[in-house]
C-alpha cells in the first residue's frame, strides 16, 4: 500500500479514469461503474475544496453519463475538451479531416470482425481488445493515415486501442491549464494513472513539484498502487 498523505488544503488531484477508476471491459460501453463510486469520488472532491479533476480519454458527456449526478472538473478527449471549477467548457472544433478519415476507419471495422471504432467526434479509436490478431493491420492503417494528415494529427497508443487526434493537444496540457486556474492553482499536483498515454501528465506534474503514482504494472512512477482497488481503498481514506 503507497505511504503517502497528501493535504486536503494544500494540494490537489487529478484521476484517470479506464484502468485506474474502472476496470477495463471488452468495450468502453460495458465497464461496470461501482454505484459508490461517483459518492465517493464527490465527497472527496468537496474535501478537497473542489481541488480534484478527472484527466481521460473519454469525453466529458461519456463520463458524465457514467458517474451522475457528480459533475467534476474533468478534462476530455485527452485535453480536446476541458470542463473548469465552474463549469465553463472549452472545446476545440472539429478537424475538417474526422469525416475522410471515419470513411476509412470503419470499412476497415467492417472488414476485421471483432474491431470496434469508437466514434468521439473530435477523435476516432480503434480497439483490437477482442480481436488482437487485427493489431498489425490496424496499426498500419492507422500510421499511414497519420503520415497522409502530417502536422495536422497525432497517432496515439492506448491500452489495447489506437487513436488519431488532432496534434498538439494531450493529458500534461490539460493538467498545466488546470494548475493556473481556482481552486488548482498554488495547490502541489498529484496524478494518478495507469498508461503510456499519462506519463506525460505525470512527468508535468513532477516538474511542478508534485508527485505521480501508477496503478497497476503498465507504467512505473516514484509512486504506485498495485490495483485500482487499493487506490480505491486509499482515496476513501482521504475523504
Amino acid at each position: 500500500m503507497l505511504q503517502l498523505c497528501p493535504n486536503s488544503r494544500q494540494d490537489c488531484l487529478f484521476l484517470d479514469f479506464d484502468g485506474t477508476l474502472v476496470d477495463f471491459a471488452p468495450t468502453p460501453d460495458a465497464i461496470k461503474i461501482d454505484p459508490a463510486l461517483p459518492d465517493l469520488l464527490s465527497r472527496l472532491a468537496a474535501n478537497w475544496q473542489g481541488a480534484v479533476a478527472l484527466i481521460t480519454g473519454r469525453s466529458i458527456a461519456a463520463i458524465d453519463h457514467f458517474l451522475q449526478p457528480w459533475r467534476p472538473s474533468m478534462a476530455g478527449l485527452h485535453g480536446l475538451e476541458r470542463r473548469n471549477a465552474n463549469g465553463g467548457l472549452q472545446r476545440i472544433g472539429q478537424p475538417a479531416w474526422i469525416a475522410s478519415a471515419r470513411s476509412q476507419l470503419q470499412m476497415h471495422a467492417e472488414r476485421c470482425p471483432g474491431l470496434l471504432l469508437e466514434d468521439k467526434s473530435l477523435a476516432l479509436t480503434l480497439h483490437f481488445r477482442s480481436a488482437p490478431h487485427w493489431e498489425p493491420a490496424s496499426r498500419v492503417l492507422m500510421q499511414n493515415l497519420a503520415a497522409q494528415l502530417g502536422d495536422s494529427a497525432a497517432l496515439m497508443a492506448g491500452p489495447k486501442s489506437l487513436e488519431i487526434r488532432p496534434a498538439g493537444y494531450d493529458k500534461a496540457g490539460a493538467v498545466s491549464a488546470f494548475l493556473d486556474e481556482i481552486p488548482f492553482r498554488g495547490r502541489r499536483p498529484i496524478y494518478i494513472g495507469d498508461d503510456s498515454t499519462d506519463t506525460k501528465a505525470m512527468q508535468t506534474t513532477l516538474e511542478r513539484g508534485g508527485q505521480a503514482i501508477a496503478v497497476g504494472t503498465r507504467i512505473t512512477a516514484p509512486s504506485s498502487f498495485r490495483t485500482l482497488y487499493e487506490l480505491r481503498h486509499w482515496l476513501t481514506n482521504l475523504t
